[in-house]
């Protein structure tokens, strides 16, 4: 990829991987951008169905667009997809079951993702700096949200929680801009009584991250039909 760029820097190139047999894993930066020449001529790549496993920083700073993943696979590294800065659409399968720190790190195209029911994992950090999602859906098999999930987010309308989550790590709503000045909906899955049992962590990160921003958000609780700002839930039945 260095060398296509270097001979034909606006190169656009989609690689098929789907005809490759017996490839199980992409390798620890097996098609990393090299920042030394910018390398972001690979706009798109097909995986074939025997892959269980993406390695770490395996397509970190690439130029791709958007990605599926097959449902073979079962892990997505650290920072596999860190600064992707391109990448405005990613399909999780079913059956992926661990998403490591930093996965999707500073992929500002990035508008909505789904967390599968299978998802048991996730790590740290995996979706910060997703400035632009709008949009997210966490899935059963989560029980924490970790800190700085989705630290430095700016456009977030709506994140889908589930009652099986009971913790939520210091700065995993920070807002990228001033708290005060934006807002979100979070539509939870269980009652008011349920969500003020979760342990949501108002200190800041080790980073200095905090969950400032969600002292103004809106909580829809499904289950009951009750709704209101943090405080407002967290004063009820007290």
């Amino acid at each position: 990829m260095i060398e296509l760029k270097k001979s034909c820097p606006d190169a656009k190139v989609i690689l098929d991987l789907s005809g490759t047999e017996n490839l199980t894993e992409i390798p620890k930066s097996a098609f990393e951008g090299n920042p030394n020449y910018n390398t972001d001529n690979l706009v798109g790549v097909v995986l074939p169905n025997t892959v269980t496993s993406i390695g770490n920083d395996s397509f970190a700073n690439a130029g791709i667009t958007e990605i599926s993943i097959p449902a073979s696979v079962k892990s997505i590294g650290d920072y596999a997809f860190g600064y992707c800065s391109n990448l405005a659409s990613v399909n999780l399968p079913d059956g992926l079951t661990s998403i490591g720190g930093l996965a999707f790190r500073g992929c500002y195209s990035l508008e909505s993702i789904v967390i599968p029911d299978s998802v048991t994992t996730l790590m740290y950090g995996t979706f910060e700096d997703c400035s632009s999602l709008t949009e997210v859906v966490i899935g059963s098999g989560i029980t924490e949200i970790l800190a700085e999930m989705f630290c430095g987010w700016s456009s977030l309308e709506t994140v889908h929680i589930p009652t099986t989550v009971t913790k939520i790590g210091a700065g995993a709503f920070q807002c990228g801009l001033d708290a005060k000045e934006k807002s979100f909906t979070i539509k939870y899955a269980g009652t008011v009584d349920d969500w003020n049992k979760i342990d949501i962590d108002m200190n800041a990160s080790s980073v200095g991250a905090t969950n400032d921003a969600l002292l103004k958000a809106k909580i829809v609780c499904l289950a009951d039909g009750t709704e209101g700002i943090y405080e407002e839930l967290k004063n009820i039945g007290q």
